[in-house]
């Protein structure tokens, strides 16, 4: 009966990982939301300006913040839906992977600062 349960453990995993990738990943609307961000991310990023005050640069960080949460987000979903080895062998995942890996690292080490 271990292996039953085991192989039961097994298949609702994989029918998960098939639903998250056909049912969110895949579809337009997951896409259009991520370049959203990212269009968002990149007017953010273009309000910074030498000589601005102290209170715009906190807000700044902390949507800066929030966009490499959702980045990771994003990058846990694409490896949950489609496997660790899969989602690394398509290059733009690992572009994707490697920023936001260096924003995460570059949000740790300014809170450790």
């Amino acid at each position: 009966q271990p292996r039953m349960a085991g192989t039961s453990l097994r298949f609702r995993i994989t029918r998960f990982r098939l639903w998250l990738r056909e049912q969110v990943v895949e579809t337009k609307g997951f896409e259009r939301t991520i370049l959203c961000l990212i269009l968002l991310n990149c007017a953010v990023l273009a309000t910074e300006h030498p000589g601005m005050n102290e209170t715009l640069r906190q807000v700044l960080v902390i949507i800066e913040s929030v966009f490499v949460g959702l980045y990771a987000l994003e990058m846990v979903v694409k490896v949950m839906a489609f496997g660790l080895v899969p989602y690394a062998r398509e290059p733009w995942n690992v572009l994707d992977a490697t920023i936001t890996i260096v924003g995460v690292v570059d949000l740790v080490w300014s809170s450790v600062a």
